[in-house]
């Protein structure tokens, strides 16, 4: 929360992984009391959240935008091997406005 929130954005959304729904946000002091926005013991499916995330911008065209994948890194949760990778690729790259990615990869489950 704090390192988002010096990066002076002003419109804060969470797409988390039992929803999959864009759900926009105040601020990232938000995050704190959203119950939403803790752990989830079920698996995430990374592509879907991007799939989420690509239909919010495209449909919002909020201009340049930042999106940053909290996550501990397991391989069932990234499905690695899905031919959907290549599809979301394919599809942010063709954003007329520019997406930058961040990873904060969690050194436990």
């Amino acid at each position: 929360m704090r390192t988002l929130d010096t990066l002076g954005s002003g419109r804060w959304v969470l797409i988390e992984s039992t929803t999959h729904e864009p759900v926009e946000l105040e601020s990232p002091a938000a995050l704190v009391n959203l119950p939403s926005a803790g752990p989830a013991s079920a698996p995430a499916d990374l592509p879907r959240m991007l799939q989420a995330a690509y239909e919010y911008i495209r449909d919002n065209r909020p201009g340049r935008t930042d999106i940053w994948i909290c996550s501990d890194l397991r391989a069932q949760d990234w499905n690695a091997e899905s031919g959907r990778w290549s599809t979301l690729r394919n599809a942010f790259v063709e954003l007329a406005q520019g997406v930058r990615f961040h990873l904060l990869a969690y050194p436990q489950q």
